[in-house]
């Protein structure tokens, strides 16, 4: 997908998410109304085919999942189980098929492929509601009910994340893209003139300002983390500059820094210096950035410690007695304090009667 594409695709992104926020006028008017809704699927077609880590909204964000959320709810609820009430009071059972969806079934239901499967259920209700034996029914569900649900999964669709990287995208689309690429346009041009049957003039130009396709989406800011390699600790004072630049930027104590990123300078150099001998204590490194399309790109460098000859011996020493741990004082007290379970040493016998008794090598005799 190549970098004009990804420009077409985010001005697309902007139209949608300026339709959404304006539902209320965009349903106004009948021909933008269904204009817009075969734009938003043709979006989720293009987004189906397109890597995934260039899809915008596809990061989970809290927004998007709660408006997913909300949009399952109200079709489960407000839709398929009243419609599936009339399918089996019937026997019609094609009906019940096409609107067989819970909540549960529809959140399980892929990111991308998410506003097409709203899009067809809601294609299938409106079937339905011409059927002669609904309508004679009187079923709570009907073409307001709808629009209510269309408008809740165009806010899904529309709300945007972070753009992935560029680096795999360019050559990998192949013509399946480029089609939807051409429908999408073709769609544009139409709702070019459906937005003039809108008599609200300031969406109007807020939707001609939409249009435009801006070219600077390349961001120009990278959020910088600094960590120790062993020890995953931050490191304050790294040292990050553009290459060819003449002045950088020190992380602070949080090992974190904002680093501007001029156009055309995708490599970074990092250094660090001890804050006493003012030396090198780190291996510099030097780092290629992928460009990435919109807003900033974070970046976690992992510095790796210079160790010195004498930091060496150190930690040879404090190894070796490592090894051989210290061996416990014992004070006098407790050195002539018997153990209790050691066996008491037995009292030498008194000699017995009529007994030479050896007395400093001399033999004295009983008279």
């Amino acid at each position: 997908m190549s970098k004009k594409d990804l420009e077409f695709y985010w001005m697309v992104k902007q139209v949608q998410l300026r339709l959404a926020n304006n539902s209320t006028i965009v349903n106004t008017y009948l021909p933008m109304k269904n204009d817009a809704i075969k734009f938003n699927g043709d979006i989720a077609t293009l987004e189906s085919l397109m890597p995934q880590d260039l899809i915008i909204g596809t990061g989970y964000t809290l927004d998007q999942n709660v408006a997913k959320r909300n949009c399952s709810v109200y079709w489960d609820l407000n839709v398929c189980k009243i419609i599936k009430g009339f399918a089996l009071r019937y026997g019609r059972n094609a009906f019940f098929r096409q609107v067989n969806f819970t909540q549960s079934k529809l959140n399980k239901i892929k990111l991308p492929l998410y506003y097409n499967a709203i899009s067809n259920l809601n294609d299938a209700c409106v079937l339905i509601l011409e059927d002669t034996q609904y309508i004679a029914g009187d079923y709570a569900v009907n073409a307001a009910v709808l629009t209510s649900g269309m408008a809740l999964a165009n806010t899904f669709q529309s709300l945007t994340g972070e753009a992935g990287q560029v680096k795999s995208a360019k050559g990998v689309t192949g013509s399946a893209i480029k089609a939807v690429l051409v429908i999408l346009q073709a769609d544009l041009k139409v709702m070019d003139n459906d937005v003039f049957g809108i008599t609200n003039l300031t969406f109007r130009g807020q939707y001609q300002t939409d249009r435009k396709i801006t070219k600077n989406v390349i961001h120009n800011t990278i959020n910088l983390l600094a960590l120790d390699a062993d020890t995953n600790i931050t490191i304050e004072n790294v040292y990050a500059i553009n290459q060819g630049a003449k002045r950088g930027n020190y992380t602070n104590i949080d090992g974190i820094k904002a680093l501007y990123k001029k156009s055309g300078t995708n490599i970074i150099i990092f250094s660090h210096k001890d804050p006493v001998t003012k030396l090198p204590d780190y291996v510099s490194q030097t780092i290629r950035v992928t460009a990435l399309y919109k807003k900033s790109v974070s970046l976690t460098v992992r510095m790796v410690k210079i160790i010195t000859e004498t930091e060496t011996k150190e930690s040879a020493t404090e190894k070796k007695s490592a090894k051989q741990p210290p061996k416990p004082i014992i004070s006098s007290a407790e050195a002539v304090k018997p153990d209790a379970t050691t066996p008491k040493a037995k009292a030498p016998l008194a000699p017995k009667k009529g007994v030479s008794k050896k007395v400093t090598g001399m033999v004295k005799k009983k008279k």
